[in-house]
């Protein structure tokens, strides 16, 4: 199943799309984040250049901050503060769309609805 087929046939499950196809691909995820009301981009592997690109036409709703080490978390941060100047939509980036993407599938579809059997006896969540 090619990936517009599985977005279509799967239009309520949030999609993020990791390092945004990288900067090789990211011309495809910004094309399927365009097209997809559920798809959102994490850009970790794409360059200021292309993160310049894909702001204008997202917006500032459909991306999400992230880091893949903690080394790199400077990096990633300077990407950000240089391209966006808006305070509200640096913060959307930086913590709120992942907060009110997450928040809404707890609320949605609780990822715990019982503990496993098994595990019925004592602190089941530890």
């Amino acid at each position: 199943m090619n990936t517009v087929k599985a977005l279509e046939a799967f239009l309520d499950v949030r999609v993020v799309l990791a390092h945004a196809g990288g900067e090789r691909f990211y011309h495809s995820a910004l094309h399927l984040a365009r097209k997809f009301e559920n798809v959102y981009l994490e850009a970790t592997w794409v360059g200021a250049p292309g993160v310049r690109e894909m702001l204008p036409e997202l917006g500032s709703t459909k991306m999400f901050f992230s880091s893949d080490l903690p080394c790199q978390i400077p990096v990633e941060l300077a990407k950000y503060r240089s391209l966006i100047h808006d305070p509200e939509a640096l913060e959307r980036i930086m913590h709120k769309n992942l907060a009110e993407v997450r928040e809404d599938a707890v609320r949605t579809r609780p990822l715990v609805t019982s503990p496993p059997s098994s595990r019925r006896r004592g602190k089941w969540w530890r």
